[in-house]
């Protein structure tokens, strides 16, 4: 029986304040589900984008974000702008906005409605009912 592949998710944003709660919240909803790369140095986003990457889950910073990203294996790009999404003059094909001053939990409600189904979380699964019976005599 072979044994399903992690996804490899990268959050990269320069931000360290802004990342924890995201980090977390990954962690929380996906940890047996996911590899979770977070990488809050610019330098290092660069080299690792240097060589062709295969990465399930993108959640770039706009000010990390480089169209040369398009050239790797990026199943679900998620673009985390500052511009209120009335400010989105356009938009790249293949690229999902995210207002990155949102909620937490409506950035990973933008998430899995765009991402098809690829992440169920643990909080997100359909968790089977407990019964507990009493009885007395």
């Amino acid at each position: 029986m072979r044994k399903m592949s992690k996804s490899r998710v990268i959050i990269a944003d320069t931000d360290i304040n802004y990342m924890i709660p995201l980090q977390l919240k990954f962690i929380k909803d996906f940890a047996e589900e996911i590899d979770l790369e977070v990488i809050t140095d610019e330098d290092y986003f660069n080299e690792l984008f240097l060589s062709p990457q295969r990465v399930d889950f993108l959640l770039v910073s706009d000010k990390l974000y480089d169209a040369s990203l398009q050239r790797h294996s990026i199943t679900n790009l998620f673009l985390m702008t500052e511009q209120a999404p009335g400010d989105w003059n356009r938009q790249e094909t293949g690229i999902h906005r995210v207002y990155k001053y949102t909620s937490v939990r409506e950035i990973f409600h933008e998430i899995l409605s765009k991402s098809s189904g690829s992440l169920t979380g643990s909080s997100y699964s359909r968790k089977e009912p407990k019964i507990i019976l009493v009885y007395s005599g």
